[in-house]
């Protein structure tokens, strides 16, 4: 029997999708859970089911002496110490394509909510401000460049949708094909020409170390003034304060963020002071969270179990070079 730990949200899902399998799904009671709790249930754990509201760092793997697999809800794996993965041979697997979907529509949402001012006016409607209307004219999308930092999946869903509005698209990447972008009818560029002429920079690339802080003073001081603000990556890619000193300036119209560097937001963050105002839209990291992403995220994980227990490298897997396969008779019941 396989003891899966799902510690975060409910289990009952993942429990009804795993049915007939040989896996005994082990949640916890709260999160975050307890510590005890917690240890005690990652000294039986065979595979754990991981995205960003836990952190598998290095002692949360010495914790875990039977761990063989970390399967990730999720495309990002920032969360997560690769390196120790590594040196105990456990394998990594995230769900590239489950959520691609969800994040382009939110983030053309996010576009056309900033840009067209909608929750300013929902605001004044609450308010019984009906007469603010007419200060609250917002920008059209038609004709307007918007620049894509990062060309992956999720980019390229954004350009489909943003071209099909009879918005120019441009787009930078270290790696990016540019006869696929160019088929599609976008204009790859240098990091810099994106920033020089986009009227909205949307943010779609991983954290690491290449990208942490990559949008800071500098960057934000290339970009158009009266130009908008898009991440819906990671918080760690903008340096906040920097951020924070643009918006104010009036170099930057605005800013629609779904990720933020301390999450949830902490007194005193340099963007806490921007929330509510009518220039600048926060969410809480919701962009991924559809129904149907969510039900996508869970079948993933069950191809991937199913080809743990045949003792086959998972779909997806990020380490299969490094992490010893997977051996279904090594895991004691």
């Amino acid at each position: 029997m396989l003891n899966l730990l799902k510690p975060f949200g409910s289990v009952s899902k993942l429990e009804k999708l795993l049915e007939g399998l040989p896996v005994e799904v082990v949640g916890v009671s709260a999160t975050p859970p307890p510590q005890g709790e917690l240890d005690d249930k990652l000294a039986r754990c065979d595979v754990l089911v991981a995205d960003v509201d836990i952190s598998v760092d290095r002692a949360l793997v010495a914790r875990a002496p039977r761990l063989k697999a970390v399967l990730c809800m999720s495309i990002g794996v920032d969360y997560v110490d690769q390196e120790a993965l590594d040196e105990r041979g456990i394998l990594l697997a995230n769900d590239r394509d489950f959520c691609v979907t969800a994040v382009s529509e939110f983030t053309m949402g996010l576009i056309y909510a900033l840009l067209r001012r909608i929750p300013a006016g929902v605001e004044a409607l609450k308010a019984k401000r009906w007469g603010t209307r007419s200060a609250l004219g917002g920008v059209e999308l038609q004709g307007r460049v918007l620049g894509l930092v990062a060309f992956g999946h999720i980019g390229r869903d954004v350009a489909r949708q943003a071209i099909g509005i009879g918005m120019k698209v441009v787009a930078y990447s270290p790696n990016i094909d540019k006869e696929v972008a160019r088929r599609m009818g976008v204009e790859p560029v240098s990091f810099e020409e994106l920033l020089r002429t986009a009227d909205i920079v949307s943010l779609h690339m991983p954290l690491n170390a290449a990208t942490q802080a990559m949008i800071g003073a500098r960057e934000l001081g290339m970009m158009k003034c009266g130009s908008y603000l898009i991440n819906v990556a990671r918080g760690g890619v903008v340096d906040e304060a920097a951020l924070l000193d643009a918006i104010k300036s009036g170099k930057l119209a605005g800013a629609a963020l779904d990720v933020l560097e301390n999450e949830p937001p902490k007194p005193g963050d340099p963007l806490s002071a921007l929330m509510g105002g009518e220039n600048v839209i926060i969410t809480p990291h919701i962009a991924w969270h559809s129904h149907d992403a969510s039900q996508k995220a869970l079948t993933r994980i069950r191809e991937q179990v199913e080809s743990l227990l045949r003792g086959e490298t998972p779909k997806d897997c990020l380490n299969a070079n490094k992490g010893r396969p997977f051996d279904i008779k090594t895991v004691s019941d």
